[in-house]
């Protein structure tokens, strides 16, 4: 269709070639590099969680699709019939992620896939952190070393001024006598 349109074909390779382009792009990797070329990036996409509310999210639809597919109009239709099969399994794993991220089993990370109310309350938790390490970095030491310094001159005073006190009294009861 698009080779035979005048505004495209010009632009369109021939079918004839489209087998080696495959196989130098898509099996040989002879092209730019793309996000899958990164290094790690398995790792990256397979050990992403997603949310609790995330989860939650997709089980609605789910059962959305689950509910207009199981309808008597769709009953038969082998494609319905097949799709509701296979909804059912992804919604059975879906259930089991989503146990498994409420109890804590699986950890959820900032790389996560998280939900707009996970990430508030993330940003919360940060900034309670961030507020709470600020109070307790506070430099105080300057305010109790100038208290110890002055307790410490009240303390010689009273020390001295008891001292003197005593030393009065003994000096006046040598002279009474």
């Amino acid at each position: 269709v698009l080779l035979a349109d005048e505004r495209t074909g010009q632009y369109v390779i021939s079918s004839d070639t489209w087998n080696c382009i495959w196989q130098e792009v898509a099996m040989l990797k002879r092209a730019g590099i793309t996000v899958e070329d990164r290094p790690g990036w398995q790792n990256e996409t397979s050990t992403r969680l997603f949310s609790s509310e995330m989860l939650e999210k997709m089980l609605e639809e789910l059962n959305y699709l689950i509910d207009k597919y199981s309808d008597p109009e769709w009953s038969s239709n082998p494609l319905a019939i097949r799709l509701v099969a296979l909804l059912l399994e992804d919604q059975a794993n879906i259930e089991d992620e989503l146990v498994e991220v409420s109890s804590g089993r699986k950890v959820l990370s900032d790389y996560d896939f998280l939900g707009p109310k996970e990430r508030e309350r993330r940003t919360k938790e940060v900034e309670n952190a961030s507020s709470a390490a600020n109070y307790e970095s506070t430099d105080y030491t300057d305010f109790f070393n100038n208290m110890h310094t002055l307790r410490s001159k009240n303390k010689m005073k009273r020390v001295h001024e008891a001292r003197d006190a005593r030393r009065q009294s003994r000096m006046k009861s040598l002279f009474v006598l």
